[in-house]
């Protein structure tokens, strides 16, 4: 949750730290990333359901939080900055499934 929460600061970042210009699209990074968060939460089940197993699913999707954010946070292209934000979201949300089902599946031949 606290990506979230992080993210609700992204609007106030791109106007007073990022130096952009006055007709950017940054600000909206936010929504974005909101979006992405909500169509990642749709998406989760189907990620679980391909038998993905939790540690090798939250480690590969660090890494692509890590970057993106990176890119986010010191890019000056509005399309890649919404771009990352939206995937930081969407890949954020695709946790929940993992993530309340790890007593499970540590479990020898649990079916969740």
């Amino acid at each position: 949750m606290l990506g979230a929460v992080w993210f609700t600061f992204l609007p106030l970042y791109y106007a007073k730290y990022a130096h952009l210009p006055p007709e950017s699209h940054a600000h909206l990074s936010g929504t974005v990333n909101q979006v992405g968060i909500m169509l990642g939460a749709i998406a989760d089940p189907f990620c679980k359901a391909r038998g993905y197993h939790y540690k090798n699913w939250l480690f590969s999707t660090s890494i692509v939080m890590a970057i993106t954010t990176f890119i986010m946070l010191f890019a000056t292209n509005d399309i890649l900055i919404l771009v990352c934000s939206f995937l930081t979201g969407f890949v954020f949300a695709t946790w929940f499934a993992f993530i309340f089902s790890i007593p499970k599946e540590t479990l020898k031949g649990a079916n969740t």
